[in-house]
């Protein structure tokens, strides 16, 4: 039997980690570049967003799985259990926050040339991840994802609870509430994809990414259905990113149905893995497993060091050396990390368990 594992997840936040980095470094080439044309690199710009929606999926589903497969499930313990997860994001966010702060501050920066006028009290609400719910300043835009993290993490125990009471309604919950994000978010980035962390947990409490790495079921195997099946995904996600594209961007909520999206590319790449039998630990993981940190790095060196990364206006060259810088530095802080023996060094994000680690089949969960 098939299972939904941690290379699985590991190479689908590498693609999002390539995501992300288009989707922030791209930006400004669209109103510079004549190579590929402005309308190719904004919807390049958009259809990059995605990244946001697979970390959100990927961190409800995982953080779903690690708890459930506990044999003490109580209130109590999910509020340690998220307290010590919440202790290893802090953890690793507060040490390379004080990297990229003396390196700022070296560049010849001062603390009010980052936060403003009060510098003090922006930098420690900054480093709570509080910035974006106070309109505080912030050392870079894009760590407004800790506030997110803080928000669906402090959720969780509810929310897993109540999906525990709502097991025969599951996708009625998710139907209902897909629907009404558009009323109820409006644009509230934070908001909105705390609808997706919530959409990971129900995948996870369905099983659904296991279910169906396993179609068709054992005893009704047919030659080539793993590649027809990886083709339809292929075909459903090229449709999916059109309408997102026309329809969705026409009425400006292209990124209400990411989560969709997001959800068929986990699929796509986990079929595609598992059909390959790839073992060895490629590119695409090593991002995945430096996520974090790279996201916490790349807005620096994009903020701080952009003449680094325009040295010239050819988008695959912007792409590359950030991407690249982003992860040696995130490296080296990972090593850093070993070498304090911080919480969680060895895995940041939420545990998937690998098949037959203390995960009961879905049929046989009351």
């Amino acid at each position: 039997m098939e299972s939904f594992t941690r290379k699985d997840t590991g190479i689908c936040k590498g693609i999002a980690v390539i995501l992300l980095i288009v989707h922030h470094s791209v930006a400004v080439l669209a109103a510079t570049t004549f190579l590929s044309g402005t309308e190719i690199m904004s919807q390049a710009v958009s259809l990059a967003k995605l990244c946001v929606a697979i970390f959100s999926l990927l961190s409800g589903y995982g953080l779903y799985c690690s708890f459930d497969s506990k044999e003490d499930k109580t209130a109590k313990t999910a509020a340690g259990f998220v307290g010590s997860h919440l202790l290893k994001i802090y953890s690793v966010f507060w040490l390379t926050a004080v990297f990229l702060f003396a390196a700022v501050l070296l560049s010849g920066r001062t603390p009010a040339d980052i936060y403003g006028e009060h510098a003090a009290a922006s930098f420690v609400l900054d480093m709570l991840g509080l910035s974006w719910l106070t309109g505080t300043g912030m050392f870079v835009n894009s760590w407004w994802y800790i506030t997110l993290i803080l928000v669906d993490y402090i959720l969780f125990p509810v929310l897993y609870f109540s999906l525990k009471r709502l097991n025969n309604y599951l996708v009625w919950l998710l139907i209902f509430t897909a629907l009404l994000i558009p009323a109820v978010c409006g644009g509230n980035n934070v908001a909105v994809y705390s609808f997706f962390f919530l959409y990971g947990m129900i995948f996870a409490r369905l099983d659904l990414f296991t279910r169906l790495l396993n179609l068709p079921k054992e005893g009704e195997k047919r030659p080539g259905f793993g590649v027809l099946f990886c083709l339809l995904c292929a075909v459903l996600l090229f449709l999916l990113c059109g309408i997102r594209q026309t329809v969705g961007s026409g009425w400006k909520v292209q990124y209400y149905m990411d989560w969709l999206i997001g959800a068929v590319l986990i699929v796509f790449v986990s079929r595609c893995v598992h059909m390959l039998r790839w073992r060895w630990r490629g590119p695409l993981e090593f991002l995945g497993e430096y996520s974090f940190e790279i996201y916490l790095v790349h807005g620096t060196i994009l903020k701080y060091f952009s003449g680094f990364v325009y040295r010239d206006f050819f988008w695959g060259h912007v792409i590359l050396r950030l991407l690249i810088a982003s992860a040696v530095c995130a490296w080296l802080i990972r090593r850093v990390e070993i070498l304090l023996h911080l919480p969680g060094t060895r895995r940041l994000l939420p545990h998937i368990p690998e098949a037959g680690e203390g995960k009961e089949p879905v049929n046989e969960r009351k």
